[in-house]
């Protein structure tokens, strides 16, 4: 696997950025359907997703999906639509251990009945809660799938009701943990 130096987070309903995000040359190119998509385009962002990469040259790059949470009806039929067309990794935003072990058979009888290399899909578990931030061990073990942890700290502070300042201290412990972990 490559070196995950460079994420370009792109829109997952903008297909001129969709079409695009390949020229600026990043590592690894997400696709995000949960936080840059209101919920009357869902639909259409997932499509023009899968289109892309079933239609489109991302051999560069890596690709990644943010999909919708699990414990919203988009989650889901993301997870069902967008792992069918192989995407490196799945994004799975408010992660816990029992979700990821969901995705993790769900990958793996997606994986079968498309005749996938088993395993060949990674998660990214998102960190952006205070259930992520205390339970993150358990998460980390929840499935061999996982390359990565993603940090959301604007998510964890709105999990706790406060603002960021330009010190940051509200989210070092957090910050500390996670890093700890991995």
């Amino acid at each position: 696997m490559q070196k995950r130096r460079s994420f370009l987070f792109v829109s997952g309903n903008s297909p001129s950025l969709v079409q695009d995000a390949p020229v600026f040359n990043p590592d690894a190119i997400v696709f995000d359907l949960a936080d840059r998509v209101d919920n009357d385009n869902k639909d259409c962002a997932r499509y023009l997703i899968k289109e892309a990469l079933t239609s489109l040259d991302y051999s560069n790059v890596e690709v990644i999906v943010q999909i919708n949470p699990l414990d919203t009806g988009f989650g889901p039929v993301d997870l069902s639509v967008i792992s069918r067309v192989k995407p490196g990794s799945i994004m799975v935003p408010k992660a816990t251990s029992e979700m990821l072990k969901e995705v993790d058979l769900s990958l793996t009888k997606i994986e079968e009945e498309e005749s996938f290399e088993a395993r060949s899909i990674k998660l990214i578990p998102v960190i952006d809660s205070a259930y992520g931030v205390e339970y993150i061990n358990d998460i980390l073990d929840s499935s061999n799938r996982i390359t990565a942890i993603w940090f959301n700290a604007e998510k964890l502070l709105a999990d706790f009701n406060t603002n960021r300042t330009k010190e940051g201290d509200e989210i070092r412990y957090a910050r500390s943990r996670v890093a700890m972990e991995c």
